[in-house]
């Protein structure tokens, strides 16, 4: 796996793409924070699955080099039990393996990290069945997918001081999705 290449990608698809992606980042911070606010603790669980797998999609979308929509923000609300329930579950093992130690914790998440564009491309599959493919494609990539979030460490801390969270965000977004596209091809899942 190539860092460099996959976040030239992501420049690539996000370019002339940064309105779609800024309206993303937008809506999604302001719906989430209303259904905290609105229902603390629970507003937030309830649509956290959905949004996150609808902002995937965007990004799977701008990957695949097809029109996004901001319409498709909403798309994990079409199969909300499941993404739902995916969020809650990542969410608690998460926590559970977490309570061992942070080691323990940060592997399960880096195993459960692509639920939500397994999701988005086999909407068919129940909650539990998405977190197992999830863990099951990650197998032997765990630690590259952790270098490859760790390089985003110094854009985030410039986040602080210089560039806004709304380039940081979708560029990390865009990553991830041409990572998630990688990981299918180098599976043997699709072929280029």
């Amino acid at each position: 796996m190539d860092r460099g290449a996959l976040k030239a990608r992501a420049r690539e698809v996000l370019s002339g793409n940064w309105g779609v992606a800024l309206v993303v980042f937008v809506l999604n911070g302001i719906i989430t924070a209303v259904a905290s606010t609105i229902l603390p603790g629970l507003g937030g669980i309830a649509i956290s699955g959905p949004m996150e797998a609808g902002v995937d999609s965007i990004y799977m979308t701008l990957q695949r080099e097809e029109e996004p929509s901001v319409e498709q923000l909403f798309s994990g609300f079409e199969n909300f039990l499941n993404t739902f329930l995916a969020g809650v579950l990542r969410t608690v093992f998460v926590w559970l393996w977490t309570l061992l130690l942070i080691v323990p914790g940060i592997v399960a998440s880096l195993g459960y990290s692509q639920v939500f564009y397994i999701l988005n491309d086999q909407p068919e599959l129940e909650a539990m069945e998405a977190l197992r493919a999830s863990k099951e494609l990650m197998d032997g990539h765990k630690l590259e997918y952790f270098m490859l979030q760790l390089s985003f460490l110094p854009w985030m801390l410039l986040c602080v001081f210089i560039l806004p969270m709304f380039y940081v965000v979708p560029y990390i977004s865009a990553t991830n999705a041409a990572y998630y596209d990688y990981l299918l091809f180098s599976s043997g899942m699709v072929e280029e």
